[in-house]
């Protein structure tokens, strides 16, 4: 075999493994700017339905989602306040980036919640996307 020809194969060994359906699967509990408009917009009356802004309470004052909640993730009582929220509820966790959302998410996962959605690229990409905010 040729060195080209080992080549291309190597590459589409490589093109196959990075595009399979099993390595490149997003969650389903991963949530993106428009799915988190839209859900937030069907459920705007709906009192089962809770936004959850886990960024400092400073971060939060200066800008979060209409009718989200805020328990920062870095507080010592982060998962007191976790656990006195009603399981049954549907929830939307956001950060600033994702980071802590992502963290939070795991740990209301492993407390029992089954209804959460953790919100990829949090309160920055919101802003990015010009949806309205309070600041």
């Amino acid at each position: 075999m040729s060195a080209k020809l080992i080549f291309l194969l190597i590459i589409i060994i490589v093109l196959l493994i990075y595009c399979s359906p099993f390595t490149s699967k997003k969650s389903e509990n991963v949530l993106y700017v428009d799915d988190v408009y839209k859900l937030i917009l069907e459920n705007e009356h709906n009192p089962d339905f809770v936004i959850l802004d886990v960024r400092s309470k400073k971060e939060y004052n200066n800008g979060h989602l209409k009718n989200a909640i805020n328990i920062s993730y870095f507080s010592t009582v982060f998962m007191d306040k976790i656990s006195n929220l009603d399981k049954s509820k549907t929830y939307i966790i956001y950060c600033h980036s994702g980071v802590r959302s992502g963290g939070a998410f795991k740990k209301m996962k492993n407390a029992g919640f089954n209804s959460i959605y953790d919100f990829s690229g949090g309160f920055t990409a919101w802003k990015k996307s010009d949806k309205p905010y309070i600041e």
